[in-house]
This record gives structure tokens, sequence and C-alpha cells, in this order.
């Protein structure tokens, strides 16, 4: 069983939280998307990066393709804007089904192996 919580903070810099999550143990996928505060709807990129992940992942896609569609969806949208600079999230999630896992990144986000003991 994996137990799991969050918490997320604008940061010091910030009035606007841009960060996303997701935890669903039943999908065996958790994600964190921090949209990035210097370019144009980090919040909207944060967003759209977890909504694509997870269904691409309930249509069976493997997490590191879903991740790459997620950033199509999100090129897309930053084009249609045609904001001065293109949205942008970092993105690090995690697929845990029996003994085996995924984990895959964007950008300075991290995952780490916690082994007790």
């Amino acid at each position: 069983m994996i137990e799991f919580g969050h918490l997320t903070h604008p940061g010091l810099r910030r009035e606007l939280n841009e960060d996303t999550y997701y935890g669903d143990g039943e999908l065996s996928l958790w994600l964190v998307a921090d949209g990035m505060g210097g370019h144009a709807c980090g919040e909207v990129a944060s967003a759209l990066a977890r909504e694509t992940i997870v269904r691409e992942i309930r249509r069976g896609a493997p997490l590191a393709q879903a991740i790459r569609t997620a950033d199509e969806e999100i090129i897309r949208a930053s084009r249609r804007r045609n904001d001065t600079l293109p949205m942008g999230t970092t993105v690090v999630a995690a697929r845990v089904q029996g003994n085996r896992y995924e984990v895959a990144w964007v950008g300075d986000s991290r995952a780490y192996l916690w082994r007790d003991g």
C-alpha cells in the first residue's frame, strides 16, 4: 500500500500558485507539475500537463509517452495564445504496478527513491 499526501505553496516571490498535483492509488499514478512563473500561464500549463498525463495513462500509454503528449498539447496551446513567452511547466511522475515502477520527469522537479533502513 502506498500512502501519500500533498501540500503546495506559491513560494516567496509569487502571489499565484502555479503548481498542480495528482495522486491516484487505483490508477497507480502520482505526479507534480510546477508551472513556470517566469513564463505566461504557468498554472494553465501545469493543469494541462496533469490532465493530459492522466488521460493518456487511462488510455494505456506508458508514462514517458504520456508526458511527451502533454508537452505537445502545451506547445499547441501556447501557440494559440500567441504570447511573448511560451507556457511552461516542469513535471515529475511515478507509476507503481506491483514490483515494477516507472519514473519520468521534465525540468528540475525530482523524484527520490526512499529506502527504509
